[in-house]
């Protein structure tokens, strides 16, 4: 391959408009960062603790289904159509995770849209992770370069 064609396959990378393709492909990855944040943790994308139960009888019944977060603190898991019905949309400046389910309204009203979306650490594990993995290769399939 010549110079000149190498650097033709380069100008063919265009990461502004391949990046929402490149989160859609990953969806899975993220929505599941998104889920074990509030399963395991029952924190928000700003990392703060969600607002604990107010019931006792309650608290204990999804302790014992789930003790990670800790006694009372929630995870907006139940049934699991919450989480079954995650959703994410990209464009080329930003993402939008949300659930489809009818109980996302409500769950936002009550503990803040921030129940979407990841805490600082999570979207460097992402950013760094599986993101970086699939940015390369769109990278490689674009110019036939690889990364070591």
């Amino acid at each position: 391959m010549t110079i000149e064609g190498m650097l033709n396959k380069v100008k063919s990378i265009d990461l502004p408009n391949a990046v929402p393709d490149i989160i859609m492909q990953t969806k899975a990855d993220m929505i599941l960062l998104n889920q074990i944040q509030l399963y395991n943790h029952g924190i928000d994308a700003n990392g703060n603790l969600l607002t604990p139960y107010k019931s006792d009888s309650y608290a204990r019944k999804k302790f014992s289904r789930n003790p990670g977060p800790g006694f009372g603190q929630p995870d907006l898991k139940d049934t699991g159509e919450f989480y079954q019905d995650y959703t994410l949309s990209a464009n080329r400046t930003d993402y939008e995770l949300d659930s489809s389910n009818m109980k996302s309204s409500a769950l936002k009203k009550h503990y803040g849209d921030a129940i979407f979306g990841l805490t600082k650490d999570n979207k460097k594990v992402y950013a760094l992770g599986v993101f970086y993995s699939a940015i390369q290769r769109y990278i490689t399939f674009k110019t036939g370069l690889t990364f070591r």
